[in-house]
């Protein structure tokens, strides 16, 4: 009580401070959170993203892996016929 009395102002300027930095507060808080969340999914997305980078790039390989051979294959083959 002392100090409202110090600072002359009355106990609802000061309960409405109080609110307002209270819902201030809250308000940083939710934000952070949702920051939190948002950056969350970001990096779920960023792993799902490269999982499926990497599957690709697994299957590029194998399909050169096999048109290598066929090629292989089919230079054998002509190198085969023209011998014969």
């Amino acid at each position: 009580m002392s100090i409202l009395k110090q600072t002359n102002r009355s106990a609802f300027v000061l309960v409405e401070a109080l609110l307002a930095l209270t819902i201030v507060t809250l308000a940083i808080l939710m934000e952070e959170e949702t920051i939190r969340a948002h950056r969350f999914s970001i990096e779920r997305e960023q792993r799902a993203f490269d999982k499926q980078i990497q599957e690709k790039e697994q299957a590029l390989a194998e399909w050169q892996r096999v048109f290598q051979q066929a090629e292989s294959s089919k230079n054998h083959d002509s190198v085969r016929l023209t011998h014969e």
